[in-house]
């Protein structure tokens, strides 16, 4: 069974506000929401990051705060927490380093923050800035995936001018002290990841590319929220409709073979950010 958790992008495309997160069973095709006790929040806009920090599934939720919550589900316990960032702005990803601890992309603050939970309430004890990209402010650069890589993090980035639908400075970024350039001009990338055999991939959104090693697939859309599925020997991704939400086009995830073929699809809600959970047995009756 693969298992894929899905968070919604925007809560407006949805009935009911409380859904924000898909459990996603991709040899059936059957789709079941994650209960969330979000009720005393305040109105919540939508979700755009979510990752597995433990026993911890740890779900971003950009709200009218100024910074974001977090909702903290103990997969054991079923405990819901509802925790307010104190640094950390319109999170678009978060890495998990171990149980409780990630790094994530404050992407409102074009900063990359360390969060820390309490262990006792699962709170956040911790939300300090731990990089700074030069000129940094509110959502400049519009850094939005991370990963960690041999030991060294990487990110997507829109690049300056993006809010003047200048997209033609797109780039992937070594952090390090002078930021090193991996790729550039390439359009809106997303959901940076490295595969199983060391390559990297991502998606250039603007365009409807996937980028898998020396490969490059035209998926259509706006892919944004990609995984590698090492048992189907392919990837899913998150085909949205375009950054306005325009409607027209179908929003779905679909699944693509290392040669480059799509070969199935499932209808899902607008969604940013996906996960795969497949080697954690059991999640499916824990997290209902």
């Amino acid at each position: 069974m693969q298992l894929i958790l899905s968070c919604i992008h925007n809560v407006n495309s949805i009935a009911d506000k409380n859904n924000l997160i898909l459990l996603v069973d991709t040899k059936s095709g059957r789709i079941e929401w994650i209960p969330l006790d979000i009720k005393k929040t305040n109105y919540i806009i939508g979700s755009k990051a979510l990752c597995m920090s433990g026993d911890y599934l740890m779900v971003s939720l950009k709200t009218n705060n100024k910074f974001d919550d977090l909702i903290v589900i103990d997969v054991v316990t079923k405990k819901h927490t509802l925790t307010s960032c104190r640094k950390s702005k319109d999170i678009h990803d978060m890495v998990s380093v171990f149980r409780g601890r990630v790094y994530c992309i404050s992407t409102g603050t074009d900063s990359m923050n360390n969060i820390v939970l309490s262990p006792a309430t699962n709170n956040i004890m911790r939300d300090v800035n731990h990089y700074s990209f030069d000129g940094a402010g509110n959502d400049n650069y519009h850094i939005n995936s991370l990963i960690n890589w041999n030991r060294r993090w990487y990110v997507s980035s829109f690049g300056k001018g993006w809010k003047d639908n200048n997209f033609s400075n797109g780039a992937i970024i070594e952090l390090s002290k002078n930021d090193r350039i991996v790729y550039s001009n390439i359009d809106q990338p997303n959901s940076l990841f490295f595969n199983r055999k060391d390559e990297m991939c991502f998606c250039e959104s603007g365009r409807g590319l996937f980028h898998h090693g020396r490969m490059i697939t035209h998926v259509g859309g706006y892919p944004r929220g990609v995984i590698e599925d090492h048992y189907e020997n392919g990837y899913w991704i998150a085909l949205s409709a375009e950054r306005k939400d325009i409607p027209s086009i179908p929003v779905r995830l679909i699944f693509v073979n290392y040669q480059g073929i799509v070969c199935n699809e499932i209808v899902i809600p607008q969604t940013y950010d996906i996960y795969n959970i497949i080697e954690a047995k059991g999640y499916l009756s824990k997290l209902l």
